[in-house]
């Protein structure tokens, strides 16, 4: 499970999400069986922002985080594709 979370991780652990997302992850491997938890945090929203009313964040703030974190935040999804292909390859009969 990949989630992008529009919010900080900090927040996003001070409001409670990791618990209740984790219980989409453990269903997933109840079905699969097997399945990992990814979260990419503080996403950027929108392509052009002048086109909504949103005053939450500012652009800037958003555009230089995701400047700063989103290669990071790729690898990190490459890296847990990398795992669920191992998982997968070794557990075929």
């Amino acid at each position: 499970m990949i989630f992008t979370m529009n919010c900080p991780a900090d927040y996003m652990q001070q409001i409670g999400y990791p618990p209740i997302l984790e219980e989409n992850t453990k269903a997933l491997a109840d079905i699969l069986g097997y399945a990992e938890t990814l979260y990419a945090c503080n996403t950027y929203q929108f392509n052009d922002y002048s086109r909504y009313d949103f005053n939450l964040f500012s652009e800037e703030y958003k555009r230089r985080y995701r400047d700063e974190h989103f290669a990071t935040d790729l690898q990190n999804a490459f890296q847990l594709g990398q795992r669920l292909v191992e998982k997968a390859i070794s557990q075929q009969v």
